[in-house]
Protein backbone atom coordinates (compact mmCIF):
# COMPACT_ATOMS: atom_id res chain seq x y z
CA UNK A 1 0.00 0.00 0.00
CA UNK A 2 1.39 3.33 -0.80
CA UNK A 3 -0.01 6.52 0.09
CA UNK A 4 2.25 9.73 -0.94
CA UNK A 5 1.83 12.19 1.98
CA UNK A 6 1.24 15.18 -0.79
CA UNK A 7 -1.88 13.21 -0.86
CA UNK A 8 -2.45 12.91 3.04
CA UNK A 9 -4.10 16.16 3.73
CA UNK A 10 -6.46 15.69 0.55
CA UNK A 11 -7.88 12.27 1.58
CA UNK A 12 -8.23 13.68 5.45
CA UNK A 13 -10.10 16.85 4.07
CA UNK A 14 -11.89 14.59 1.82
CA UNK A 15 -12.55 11.92 4.39
CA UNK A 16 -14.20 14.35 7.26
CA UNK A 17 -16.91 14.88 4.04
CA UNK A 18 -17.92 11.95 3.07
CA UNK A 19 -21.26 10.30 4.19
CA UNK A 20 -21.11 7.46 6.92
CA UNK A 21 -23.27 7.21 9.46
CA UNK A 22 -21.53 4.37 12.12
CA UNK A 23 -22.61 3.01 15.11
CA UNK A 24 -21.20 5.76 17.41
CA UNK A 25 -24.29 7.77 17.37
CA UNK A 26 -26.83 4.33 17.88
CA UNK A 27 -26.38 5.19 21.37
CA UNK A 28 -28.70 8.28 20.27
CA UNK A 29 -31.96 8.75 19.92
CA UNK A 30 -32.02 11.16 17.50
CA UNK A 31 -29.55 8.97 14.58
CA UNK A 32 -32.79 6.71 14.44
CA UNK A 33 -34.07 9.24 11.49
CA UNK A 34 -30.63 8.67 9.75
CA UNK A 35 -30.12 6.72 6.80
CA UNK A 36 -26.87 4.83 8.47
CA UNK A 37 -29.17 4.01 11.10
CA UNK A 38 -32.22 2.34 8.92
CA UNK A 39 -29.26 0.91 6.68
CA UNK A 40 -27.92 -0.89 9.73
CA UNK A 41 -31.28 -2.11 10.80
CA UNK A 42 -32.25 -3.55 8.03
CA UNK A 43 -29.13 -5.61 8.15
CA UNK A 44 -30.85 -7.23 11.30
CA UNK A 45 -33.69 -8.23 9.64
CA UNK A 46 -34.64 -12.37 8.75
CA UNK A 47 -33.81 -13.17 5.32
CA UNK A 48 -37.58 -13.50 4.65
CA UNK A 49 -38.83 -10.68 6.20
CA UNK A 50 -42.30 -9.36 5.90
CA UNK A 51 -41.20 -6.35 4.19
CA UNK A 52 -39.66 -8.64 1.02
CA UNK A 53 -41.33 -9.64 -2.06
CA UNK A 54 -38.47 -11.59 -3.09
CA UNK A 55 -39.58 -15.12 -1.54
CA UNK A 56 -36.71 -15.65 0.25
CA UNK A 57 -34.25 -15.20 -2.45
CA UNK A 58 -31.29 -13.43 -0.15
CA UNK A 59 -31.96 -16.58 2.40
CA UNK A 60 -28.53 -18.78 2.33
CA UNK A 61 -29.24 -21.92 -0.36
CA UNK A 62 -26.15 -23.84 0.07
CA UNK A 63 -26.75 -26.94 2.47
CA UNK A 64 -26.06 -25.81 5.72
CA UNK A 65 -24.10 -29.13 7.11
CA UNK A 66 -21.48 -28.13 4.99
CA UNK A 67 -20.56 -25.32 8.14
CA UNK A 68 -18.12 -26.16 10.35
CA UNK A 69 -18.18 -23.33 12.84
CA UNK A 70 -19.85 -22.98 16.07
CA UNK A 71 -23.79 -22.28 15.97
CA UNK A 72 -22.67 -18.74 16.33
CA UNK A 73 -20.54 -18.56 14.02
CA UNK A 74 -22.99 -20.51 11.38
CA UNK A 75 -25.82 -17.84 12.18
CA UNK A 76 -23.62 -14.96 11.45
CA UNK A 77 -22.36 -16.46 8.18
CA UNK A 78 -25.93 -16.73 6.58
CA UNK A 79 -26.65 -13.05 8.20
CA UNK A 80 -23.65 -12.18 5.88
CA UNK A 81 -24.90 -13.88 3.29
CA UNK A 82 -27.97 -12.67 2.84
CA UNK A 83 -26.66 -8.82 3.55
CA UNK A 84 -24.14 -9.36 0.73
CA UNK A 85 -27.17 -10.43 -1.75
CA UNK A 86 -29.22 -7.48 -0.45
CA UNK A 87 -26.21 -5.36 -0.79
CA UNK A 88 -25.68 -6.72 -4.81
CA UNK A 89 -28.75 -7.06 -5.96
CA UNK A 90 -29.42 -3.37 -4.70
CA UNK A 91 -26.42 -1.76 -6.63
CA UNK A 92 -26.83 -3.87 -9.45
CA UNK A 93 -30.44 -2.95 -9.60
CA UNK A 94 -31.44 -6.33 -10.00
CA UNK A 95 -34.47 -6.10 -7.38
CA UNK A 96 -35.96 -2.91 -5.75
CA UNK A 97 -37.07 -5.09 -2.66
CA UNK A 98 -33.99 -3.71 -0.19
CA UNK A 99 -33.00 -0.69 1.84
CA UNK A 100 -36.52 1.01 0.37
CA UNK A 101 -35.85 4.77 0.25
CA UNK A 102 -31.76 3.95 0.85
CA UNK A 103 -30.82 2.54 -2.54
CA UNK A 104 -28.88 5.72 -3.22
CA UNK A 105 -26.85 5.48 -0.41
CA UNK A 106 -26.37 1.42 -0.23
CA UNK A 107 -25.25 2.20 -4.01
CA UNK A 108 -22.24 4.18 -3.04
CA UNK A 109 -21.44 2.79 0.53
CA UNK A 110 -23.38 -0.14 0.71
CA UNK A 111 -20.05 -2.64 1.08
CA UNK A 112 -18.55 -0.20 4.02
CA UNK A 113 -21.36 0.14 5.42
CA UNK A 114 -21.77 -4.20 5.86
CA UNK A 115 -18.27 -4.50 6.52
CA UNK A 116 -19.13 -1.96 9.74
CA UNK A 117 -21.86 -4.21 10.51
CA UNK A 118 -19.97 -7.68 10.51
CA UNK A 119 -17.58 -6.30 12.22
CA UNK A 120 -20.01 -5.02 14.87
CA UNK A 121 -21.81 -8.19 14.81
CA UNK A 122 -18.47 -9.69 15.82
CA UNK A 123 -17.37 -7.49 18.86
CA UNK A 124 -20.52 -7.28 20.12
CA UNK A 125 -21.55 -10.87 20.46
CA UNK A 126 -17.79 -11.41 22.45
CA UNK A 127 -15.86 -13.02 19.17
CA UNK A 128 -12.60 -14.64 20.47
CA UNK A 129 -9.44 -14.82 18.03
CA UNK A 130 -10.39 -18.49 17.24
CA UNK A 131 -13.77 -17.87 16.38
CA UNK A 132 -12.81 -14.77 13.94
CA UNK A 133 -10.02 -17.20 12.01
CA UNK A 134 -13.41 -19.53 11.65
CA UNK A 135 -15.87 -16.94 10.64
CA UNK A 136 -13.61 -15.84 8.45
CA UNK A 137 -12.26 -19.53 6.74
CA UNK A 138 -16.16 -20.83 6.62
CA UNK A 139 -17.01 -17.41 4.52
CA UNK A 140 -14.44 -17.97 1.88
CA UNK A 141 -15.54 -21.66 1.95
CA UNK A 142 -18.98 -20.97 2.11
CA UNK A 143 -20.31 -17.63 1.22
CA UNK A 144 -17.69 -16.03 -0.89
CA UNK A 145 -18.46 -16.07 -4.41
CA UNK A 146 -21.21 -18.65 -3.71
CA UNK A 147 -24.31 -15.85 -4.82
CA UNK A 148 -25.01 -15.82 -8.60
CA UNK A 149 -23.41 -13.52 -10.33
CA UNK A 150 -21.30 -11.73 -7.27
CA UNK A 151 -17.02 -12.36 -7.79
CA UNK A 152 -15.33 -13.52 -5.07
CA UNK A 153 -13.62 -10.04 -4.85
CA UNK A 154 -16.76 -8.37 -4.36
CA UNK A 155 -17.25 -6.27 -1.12
CA UNK A 156 -13.67 -7.71 -0.51
CA UNK A 157 -13.48 -8.90 2.89
CA UNK A 158 -10.04 -8.91 4.65
CA UNK A 159 -9.20 -11.46 7.95
CA UNK A 160 -8.44 -9.26 10.35
CA UNK A 161 -8.09 -9.99 14.32
CA UNK A 162 -10.02 -8.75 16.96
CA UNK A 163 -7.68 -5.64 17.70
CA UNK A 164 -7.68 -4.72 13.71
CA UNK A 165 -11.08 -5.09 13.59
CA UNK A 166 -11.89 -2.71 16.58
CA UNK A 167 -9.17 -0.14 15.03
CA UNK A 168 -10.92 0.08 11.51
CA UNK A 169 -14.31 0.91 13.27
CA UNK A 170 -12.50 3.48 14.71
CA UNK A 171 -11.83 4.04 11.35
CA UNK A 172 -15.54 3.76 9.63
CA UNK A 173 -16.93 5.92 12.26
CA UNK A 174 -14.94 9.35 12.27
CA UNK A 175 -16.77 11.09 9.77
CA UNK A 176 -20.21 10.04 11.13
CA UNK A 177 -19.24 11.96 14.25
CA UNK A 178 -18.20 15.23 12.29
CA UNK A 179 -21.47 14.58 9.99
CA UNK A 180 -24.40 14.29 12.58
CA UNK A 181 -23.11 17.03 14.60
CA UNK A 182 -23.04 19.56 11.79
CA UNK A 183 -26.41 18.02 10.63
CA UNK A 184 -27.97 18.66 14.44
CA UNK A 185 -26.35 21.69 16.29
CA UNK A 186 -28.09 20.21 19.58
CA UNK A 187 -25.96 18.05 19.84
CA UNK A 188 -23.05 20.62 21.03
CA UNK A 189 -23.29 23.34 23.45
CA UNK A 190 -21.02 25.98 24.45
CA UNK A 191 -18.81 24.99 21.57
CA UNK A 192 -18.42 21.20 23.17
CA UNK A 193 -19.68 18.27 21.53
CA UNK A 194 -20.98 15.19 22.78
CA UNK A 195 -18.38 13.36 20.39
CA UNK A 196 -15.01 14.91 20.63
CA UNK A 197 -13.04 12.44 22.88
CA UNK A 198 -14.73 9.40 20.25
CA UNK A 199 -13.81 11.67 17.54
CA UNK A 200 -9.83 12.53 18.94
CA UNK A 201 -9.66 8.72 18.91
CA UNK A 202 -11.15 8.23 15.69
CA UNK A 203 -8.67 10.65 14.04
CA UNK A 204 -5.56 9.08 15.96
CA UNK A 205 -6.53 5.88 14.68
CA UNK A 206 -6.72 7.15 11.10
CA UNK A 207 -3.84 8.71 10.73
CA UNK A 208 -2.23 5.70 12.61
CA UNK A 209 -3.54 3.80 9.70
CA UNK A 210 -2.00 6.34 7.62
CA UNK A 211 1.17 6.19 8.41
CA UNK A 212 1.53 2.50 9.18
CA UNK A 213 0.53 1.58 6.14
CA UNK A 214 2.80 4.27 4.05
CA UNK A 215 6.08 3.27 6.25
CA UNK A 216 5.95 0.08 7.02
CA UNK A 217 2.78 -2.10 5.56
CA UNK A 218 3.15 -5.27 7.54
CA UNK A 219 0.14 -5.82 8.06
CA UNK A 220 -1.04 -6.75 4.84
CA UNK A 221 -4.57 -7.20 5.47
CA UNK A 222 -5.26 -4.18 7.91
CA UNK A 223 -3.84 -1.93 4.87
CA UNK A 224 -5.74 -4.02 2.16
CA UNK A 225 -9.27 -3.32 4.26
CA UNK A 226 -7.97 0.23 4.96
CA UNK A 227 -7.01 1.41 0.92
CA UNK A 228 -10.18 -0.11 -0.31
CA UNK A 229 -11.78 2.00 1.87
CA UNK A 230 -10.27 4.51 1.03
CA UNK A 231 -11.10 4.03 -2.91
CA UNK A 232 -14.71 3.69 -1.65
CA UNK A 233 -14.83 6.83 -0.18
CA UNK A 234 -12.34 9.40 -2.53
CA UNK A 235 -14.31 7.77 -5.31
CA UNK A 236 -10.82 5.95 -6.68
Amino acid sequence: VIIFIDEIINVICLYIHIYIIISVFLQYRFIQNSNFYKIYNEFGWICNHHNYLDKGDSCYNVLSNGLSGSDVVTNLLKELYSNLYRIYYTIEDKKNDYFDENRDIVKKMGCIYLKYWLYDQITSKGFNGLQIINLFEEFNKHVQGKIQGISKDYCKFNQLSLDQIKKIKKVYALNSILHESDKNPETCVNNHCKYMDYFEEALTEFINSIKKCADNPLEKEYCDEFEDFLKICTGG
